[in-house]
């Protein structure tokens, strides 16, 4: 008897220890899109490394008129490859988010709206996945009761959504969503509670805190704020969705890839917060202004002319040439935001996305910011 205790025990200890060693999650978004960027920015699902993320979610599939599910213009050739993904990788997830920016409201708040469409829908769902073998579904519903087409029902609505969604899939499917951090942004479109209770993970995107449209130059993801003024901040964004009621072990904290620039009115006058007069010159391979890859800034800075400066307070860089500004991550604020992801006992980290990455290498190793998301697991 002794010896069956022990061996009872020393069991019990065994898997206490799996349960509190296992992986933190690298979630990796891939925006179909880049497909269309010139080289060497042209980035396509077979570019993935599959070794570096747990999930890799295909950004964005549509919506229909009937509460259906519209596949990519390019068809179902960005499936095959993402689906190929897994022979590199077998323990890899792969999930099809639905919805994003472009999308808006009104059709998900037309879906949302009653038991019948919302089953349409979420049949509709699974045909989906398991027709291409996908892992799960992520919702990007950008955001409930905000925007054209939008009900102050949403709110409920989306809950439901979500809810309904969770049972239909049984376990067989995983259910994420990607929200906004900001209190501002999350707190007219969700029961917070609700919806995570019932959501398998919850991808916040802690970024876009300061867009292209503001008057001055500011940090779209900065970890924390100056002094007391902690507003804003990625900080700020977690502690709200964990005080009111989502799950700490649910969140993988957002990092964005892509960097945020502005032209400066006074190019003397060059620091953060300073005035603008409209966002920054488009980079050669995103070609949209107010915004560049990671791949764009290391090139730009590698090129020299460019005086980089870290704030200290927001712990995030920033560049700055003539009259262009730029405010983006390196491998150092990347760090930072894992360790405060570990701190925080936080599900993990996620990316937008994975093709802004240096992804050839061309300022020197091969994805480093992607690899330092990785430390998560150090």
């Amino acid at each position: 008897m002794k010896m069956r205790g022990i061996i009872f025990l020393l069991a019990v200890v065994l898997e206490a220890s799996v349960v509190t060693t296992h992986a933190k999650n690298v979630v990796c978004y891939v925006a179909d899109w880049t497909i269309g960027r010139p080289e060497p920015g042209r980035f396509d699902i077979d570019n993935v490394d599959a070794n570096l993320c747990t999930h890799v979610i295909y950004a964005f599939v549509g919506l229909g008129d009937n509460n259906n599910i519209k596949l990519p213009d390019r068809g179902v050739d960005g499936f095959d490859k993402l689906r190929a993904l897994k022979n590199i990788n077998p323990n890899l997830k792969t999930l099809v988010a639905v919805g994003g920016g472009a999308e808006g409201s009104e059709r998900f708040s037309r879906i949302a709206s009653s038991p019948e469409s919302r089953g349409q829908f979420i049949e509709n769902a699974i045909s989906l996945m398991k027709n291409f073998n996908l892992d799960g579904l992520d919702l990007d519903w950008e955001y409930p009761a905000q925007g054209n087409g939008a009900s102050p029902q949403d709110v409920p609505n989306y809950t439901n959504l979500v809810r309904e969604c969770k049972a239909r899939f049984s376990g067989q499917y995983l259910l994420t969503a990607a929200v906004p951090s900001s209190e501002w942004s999350a707190r007219p479109s969700y029961d917070i509670a609700g919806v995570c209770n019932n959501l398998d993970l919850i991808n916040l995107m802690a970024y876009d805190l300061h867009n292209v449209g503001d008057p001055v130059t500011g940090m779209q993801a900065g970890l924390y704020g100056p002094g007391k003024d902690d507003t804003d901040t990625v900080n700020a964004g977690v502690r709200f969705w964990i005080n009111n009621g989502c799950q700490a072990e649910k969140i993988n904290l957002g990092v964005p890839f892509y960097a945020k620039t502005w032209t400066l009115t006074n190019p003397n006058d060059n620091g953060v917060g300073a005035p603008v007069s409209g966002p920054g010159s488009p980079g050669p391979l995103s070609a949209n202004p107010g915004s560049l890859s990671y791949s764009e800034v290391c090139s730009k800075i590698n090129a020299g002319g460019w005086t980089v400066r870290y704030d200290e307070q927001r712990r995030v860089p920033y560049a700055f040439q003539g009259d262009q500004w730029i405010g983006f991550e390196n491998v150092q604020s990347v760090s930072e935001k894992v360790q405060y992801a570990k701190d925080q006992q936080l599900a993990g980290v996620m990316v937008w996305a994975i093709n802004d990455d240096d992804f050839h290498g061309i300022c020197g190793d091969q994805y480093p910011l992607l690899h330092a998301l990785n430390t998560i697991n150090n």
